[in-house]
Formats: C-alpha cells, sequence, structure tokens
C-alpha cells in the first residue's frame, strides 16, 4: 500500500536572464514519455485582431497561461506574463504595464511587429507541441537579483463552471545585472 501520494505534476526549470535584454523562451509540451504532445491549446485565442478571439466553436476548450515572477524573499511580483486570454479576460496593449519598484508590471503582448502575444500558444496546435514567450527588454529593466517563478496553465471547457489550474513549471529565475542603461 502507498504510504504517500503526489498530485503536483510541476517541473522545477531554473531560469537566468539579462536584466534589459528582449526575453525569449521557447517550451517543448511532452508527456511523461518524453515524447512531443500534439496538444491543441489554439481554442478561443488570439486570431490576428487585437483583443479578438475566435469564437466559432464555443465547446473548444479555453487556453491560458500565466507565468509570475517574484521576490524570493517577501513573495512580491514583479512581473506577470500572460496569453492573450487569461481568466476569460481577452486582453490589448492597453493592459500592458511596465514593473517599477512598487508596483508588479503585467506583459500581455500585441505589441510586436507580428502582434503576437506574450506567451503564444499557435504553435501547440501542430504536432511539435512548443509555446513561445518574448518579452520586450522594457519589461525586463526591474532590479537584477534572485526571484522565483511558476508557470501556470488553465484550462476551461467552455460549459464548465470551473477552471482547471495546473503548474506546469516552477524554479528560480535569476536576473543578471546590465551595464548599458536604457532599452529601445
Amino acid at each position: 500500500m502507498a504510504d504517500s501520494i503526489s498530485t503536483d505534476i510541476a517541473v522545477q526549470l531554473d531560469i537566468t536572464a539579462r536584466q534589459g535584454d528582449t526575453f525569449i523562451l521557447e517550451l517543448s509540451v511532452t508527456d511523461p514519455d518524453n515524447t512531443a504532445q500534439t496538444l491543441d491549446m489554439t481554442g478561443l485565442q488570439h486570431t490576428g485582431s487585437e483583443g479578438t478571439t475566435d469564437t466559432t466553436d464555443t465547446h473548444k476548450t479555453i487556453w491560458g497561461v500565466k507565468m509570475s515572477i517574484a521576490d524570493s524573499n517577501t513573495g512580491d511580483v514583479k512581473l506577470n506574463l500572460f496569453s492573450a486570454v487569461y481568466g476569460d479576460q481577452v486582453f490589448s496593449t492597453n493592459n500592458n504595464n511596465l514593473p517599477s519598484a512598487t508596483t508588479a508590471g503585467n506583459y500581455y503582448g500585441f505589441g510586436t511587429a507580428a502582434g503576437q502575444p506574450c506567451i503564444d500558444l499557435a504553435a501547440t496546435s501542430t504536432a511539435s507541441g512548443k509555446i513561445k514567450m518574448q518579452v520586450p527588454a522594457s519589461y525586463m529593466e526591474f532590479e537584477a537579483g534572485n526571484y522565483s517563478y511558476d508557470l501556470q496553465v488553465r484550462e476551461k471547457t467552455h460549459l464548465d463552471l470551473a477552471a482547471k489550474i495546473t503548474t506546469w513549471l516552477y524554479g528560480s529565475f535569476k536576473l543578471n545585472a546590465d551595464i548599458t542603461p536604457g532599452t529601445s
């Protein structure tokens, strides 16, 4: 008989980035056998026009991803990163705000030339099973140091009343100091 059980599927992945540099991360979604998932996370996601969703199939699962970076000592969040849809909300550039010494930053995307969300789930519709993240350098200007982060996936079947939230990744997030001031 088992003495314990864990329902925690999160994987530890420590990340190091550079202050003031564009942060780019591409994740491969795999199953426990380390084979690429054919997970389609594009349901009701960004379709090209800022702040719109594909609502042609109301029974598709609504996926969302959020990554929070927090001070390891105080737990104060420095930066939240989102997919185009999260928590039953559709985001646009109006929701973006830079982190400051006293306020957490929020970045949803749509500011790039391609108009992509910060966390792009579109690639998961292919066999490659990729989640792509891109954060402008200006959002990576918060104080260098050691932080913690986690990445949560929100899955909501349209007819369900509650969403299923699962932490997929967690770990340390080290932001190395940059020498060259300013971003552009």
